[in-house]
């Protein structure tokens, strides 16, 4: 199940980053721990908390966005906005790294509780939320987890600790300002980026090197069709600037395709609603064309070429 809806709540309609996904495993083992007789208020609330920081860790690993609205107070504008702005944030981090082909490979959570304050109804929390994580490109390394200290607040509503207010002073914190629209920054962003790559890659090549260089890309242009589910994927691959696009025919919608590092005929398109596809080619010996899978959601399309532009 995914939410990239645009939510309207409390008299604000603060845009929601990205294509989310219901992490129902996650969300049924904390809801157990709420609706547990035998577990005190302290151990609710740190089930509430740490959840909120292994959905983070989880949604790096897996590489995709997973939502953790279920854990906030929604009703309340504070803490829907504070849910919006820290979804923003991760929007923001596991694009960068698909980008940099530099994903989390595993790591073991082991949370510092500071303080806990709590009554009957509220509770405020500090809590460094350390992990030992391990990267893709280098496994079997170590490494302690970047994130600074976080002060929760809590609220006991129907049964359950929720989420009211997120504080911290990092440096992503500091200085991406609340309210953006975290999808068109990081679009803007990847495009100048990589246009002026590319342009600097094409300045100092001669002639026919540059038509050497984009070869590659012409090859893949054309009219696809994907298939998965029994669902039909219309997409059109153009060059622009000296850049891959693709063209959404359902949606009506083009966007620049980037290319994950180190990764051969591999990219990945964000769609103006958050949306991220990823896309892998393959060509055999003689440079022709022999498969295209684009990956949505963690299910993989099938693809063909039914015709060249």
């Amino acid at each position: 199940m995914s939410t990239n809806l645009q939510i309207i709540c409390c008299e604000t309609d603060v845009q929601l980053a990205g294509n989310a996904i219901f992490p129902e495993k996650e969300h049924n083992e904390w809801l157990e721990a709420q609706q547990d007789p035998n577990l005190g208020a302290e151990e609710k609330i740190k089930s509430t908390v740490n959840t909120f920081f292994i959905l983070i860790y989880e949604s790096r690993k897996r590489g995709v966005l997973l939502d953790a609205g279920f854990l906030f107070n929604l009703d309340d504008r504070g803490a829907y906005e504070d849910y919006a702005y820290e979804r923003g944030l991760l929007f923001l981090r596991i694009t960068g790294e698909r980008h940099i082909n530099i994903k989390l490979y595993d790591y073991r959570y082991h949370p510092n509780y500071h303080k806990i304050e709590m009554n009957d109804v509220n509770a405020k929390v500090e809590i460094t939320p350390d992990a030992d994580i391990m990267y893709s490109d280098s496994p079997n390394m170590i490494n302690t987890s970047a994130y600074t200290e976080y002060s929760i607040a809590l609220v006991f509503k129907e049964n359950s600790w929720l989420i009211r207010d997120v504080f911290n002073e990092d440096e992503g914190h500091g200085s991406i300002p609340r309210g953006i629209d975290f999808v068109a920054r990081m679009k803007s962003r990847l495009y100048d980026d990589f246009s002026r790559i590319i342009k600097l890659i094409l300045k100092n090549k001669e002639r026919e090197e540059k038509e050497k260089f984009l070869e590659i890309y012409i090859k893949l242009l054309g009219k696809y069709q994907f298939e998965a589910q029994g669902q039909l994927i219309l997409i059109s691959f153009l060059m622009k600037d000296d850049i891959l696009h693709g063209y959404w025919v359902a949606k009506d919608e083009e966007t620049a395709l980037y290319p994950i590092r180190d990764k051969e005929l591999e990219f990945f398109a964000i769609l103006d609603n958050g949306e991220i596809y990823d896309f892998r080619f393959k060509m055999n010996g003689t440079g022709k064309l022999v498969s295209v899978v684009m990956k949505f959601n963690n299910v993989e399309y099938r693809g063909k070429r039914i015709a060249v532009n």
